[in-house]
């Protein structure tokens, strides 16, 4: 199972859903702050990879 399969169809609820469930939303949000601070180390990864400073 891929990551977008996760998260994908959470991006598509409905705002209402997101409404009436505060406390679901505050746990996507920090999935997401999750993902994008992993997202970016592993850029910067690559990129010292492949500039050759590694």
């Amino acid at each position: 199972m891929y990551i977008k399969d996760l998260f994908c169809p959470l991006f598509k609820v409905n705002k209402g859903y997101w409404e009436d469930h505060k406390e679901l939303k505050i746990e996507l949000d920090e999935a997401i702050r999750t993902y994008e601070q992993a997202r970016n180390m592993i850029e910067d990864h690559i990129s010292e990879y492949r500039s050759g400073d590694l």
